[in-house]
């Protein structure tokens, strides 16, 4: 029996098919995408899935050579910085592999195709190039959709630290989100800035929150009581930028699973609004503040 094998379909399939898996690991892993450094990796993986044809080279199909295979991808992908977030991005690799493998295992049974062996790799036959487009398609949609998923919410949860406010022996326990985003400083002191909802800490300052003051009646109220711990902070985002009152708490202590930091060297940014929409966090903590 003589079967025709077209290597330049192969290459295609195999590209298209690592592409979508690295782009869906650079998703899941939170690692800056560059579709340059996709294709590159994704040659490599495709050139790679060749080795089945040559089975005088067995050491091209061992375990170590596929580990190798798969580190170089991932480092050509992505401009990986640490090893915690390189060994993210090898098991999100494999997990993500397995899925699209259930992928395959799916377009079998929907269409009627079959495995067979092939120096050692299953071949699928009988599966059009209509079901791998499905399938793909499904891959991008729910690689984003789950990515964002774990963003949102398990990845949310673990960004979230325990704020601990202590100003005149008054105390405020509230939920703040590590914003990596957050890059304010006081002009004055230096001292990073933890953005924080002014109803929170209404009870704690010697000034009405829940009256409708303006920046600058808020400011004026706080300095005339307290000059040395209060300022004004510029800020500047993609929608606004002017002004928040920043006003320097006695203590402050932030805990998390990790560690418990107590510091007064912060200062809080007053906002007049709300911060999270579903109510999980009050405050946005300055990634200074957990180094």
């Amino acid at each position: 029996m003589i079967v025709k094998v077209y290597l330049d379909l192969i290459l295609l399939t195999n590209f298209i098919l690592d592409f979508v898996l690295l782009w869906s690991v650079g998703k899941f892993a939170c690692l800056k995408i560059r579709p340059l450094r996709l294709c590159l990796a994704a040659i490599i993986g495709a050139v790679y899935s060749l080795s089945i044809f040559l089975p005088q080279l067995p050491v091209l199909l061992a375990f170590l050579v596929k580990q190798v295979c798969a580190f170089l991808m991932i480092l050509t992908a992505f401009q990986i910085k640490s090893k915690r977030k390189l060994g993210q991005a090898f098991l999100y690799f494999y997990l993500l592999s397995f899925a699209l493998g259930g992928v395959v295992w799916a377009a079998i049974y929907l269409n009627k195709g079959f495995l067979q062996a092939f120096n050692g790799i299953g071949v699928l036959e009988g599966v059009s190039y209509g079901w791998l487009v499905m399938g793909l398609i499904c891959i991008l949609g729910l690689g984003g959709g789950l990515a964002c998923f774990f963003r949102q919410n398990w990845l949310r949860k673990q960004l979230l630290n325990q704020l601990i406010i202590c100003f005149a022996e008054q105390w405020v326990e509230i939920a703040a989100l590590l914003d990596t985003g957050n890059s304010l400083f006081d002009p004055h002191t230096r001292k990073p800035v933890i953005i924080i909802e002014s109803q929170v800490i209404n009870d704690v300052l010697p000034v009405d929150l829940s009256s409708d003051l303006t920046i600058e009646e808020l400011f004026g109220e706080l300095k005339a009581r307290w000059a040395s711990r209060v300022s004004l902070i510029p800020y500047h985002s993609v929608k606004a930028e002017g002004f928040m009152v920043g006003f320097q708490p006695d203590l402050v202590i932030v805990k998390n699973k990790w560690q418990e930091i107590i510091t007064t060297e912060v200062v809080l940014g007053i906002v007049v609004r709300t911060l999270s929409l579903e109510g999980d966090f009050q405050a946005l903590l300055h990634p200074q503040i957990l180094c």
